[in-house]
């Protein structure tokens, strides 16, 4: 990801308490000279109105296959499948690994990725994300796949009481107030006094991506994406000039974006013919 910024910065005072802290929302910051900007949250770096450049490359070669802009408020994740989708169209391409940062790593992502055949270098997008029921899984509550239930340490059923997101599981207070290791347990709800575990839809593959994230090839993979794909980045915003909008509405900052990976691609395919000639030549 590549935020542009075409809003300058000013000093604010520090809230006291005679001005206490406002909550900053795109309903409460809206620029009236380029509404298309919006607020982008990123870790280190003050909130302010701003654009997001989402690039792919072709690994081998660095070219930029494409590079979308979007508001500062579009979650990455939502562009990521779109994109891939568009290439594929577009280049005619057989895409058979995606690498990406974890901005992009929602498991529908990487799930929809899966099942078309291309392997993914992806983190998932949140640390937490599987880690509880993993956690109960290591405290010895064994998950029957076959009838949809949990079995506890003690061999108590925990039955499911599904929901949209996921399924939680639950066992019976009058079970749970009579166990010996009620007061160890690791699942035990304090207010309910019944052993409750949540589990994802996709509890299956959230431990399958946790276990890849320690593989030797992933951690290669993202040390490959960091100084191809970084080092793009780093050469639009500081040599190009991509670090701040210079148009106002998605569809001119397009242009900006389009005319920047162009430049780039050029340099690389000049470079690239260069070194043909050259080899040819001491043939």
């Amino acid at each position: 990801m590549l935020e542009l910024s075409n809003h300058r910065h000013s000093k604010k005072e520090k809230p006291t308490e005679a001005m206490p802290r406002r909550k900053i929302t795109n309903k409460t910051h809206i620029s009236k000279s380029d509404p298309d900007s919006s607020l982008a949250k990123k870790e280190g770096t003050a909130r302010s109105l701003r654009y997001k450049v989402h690039s792919t490359i072709d690994a081998d070669s660095r070219v930029i296959l494409d590079s979308k802009i979007t508001t500062g408020a579009t979650h990455d994740t939502k562009v990521y499948l779109e994109r891939i989708k568009y290439i594929k169209t577009k280049y005619k391409l057989n895409i058979k690994e995606a690498i990406a940062d974890r901005g992009y790593g929602a498991i529908n992502n990487i799930k929809s990725l899966n099942e078309n055949s291309i392997t993914t270098y992806i983190p998932l997008f949140s640390s937490r994300s599987g880690k509880k029921a993993l956690e109960m899984k290591e405290a010895g509550f064994i998950y029957d796949k076959e009838n949809d239930k949990y079995i506890c340490p003690e061999g108590q059923e925990m039955l499911p009481v599904k929901n949209k997101d996921m399924g939680h599981y639950h066992s019976k207070a009058h079970v749970c107030n009579i166990c010996p290791t009620q007061n160890q347990c690791s699942a035990l709800h304090k207010k309910s006094g019944q052993r409750i575990i949540h589990r994802s839809w996709d509890q299956e593959l959230f431990e399958q991506e946790i276990n890849r994230m320690k593989e030797p090839i992933f951690h290669r993979k993202l040390r490959e994406r960091m100084w191809k794909i970084e080092g793009i980045f780093s050469e639009a915003k500081n040599i190009h000039g991509l670090s701040r909008a210079k148009y106002r509405g998605l569809k001119k900052m397009q242009i900006q974006a389009h005319m920047t990976s162009a430049t780039q691609n050029l340099k690389r395919l000049i470079t690239r013919l260069i070194s043909t000639f050259i080899t040819a030549r001491l043939k």
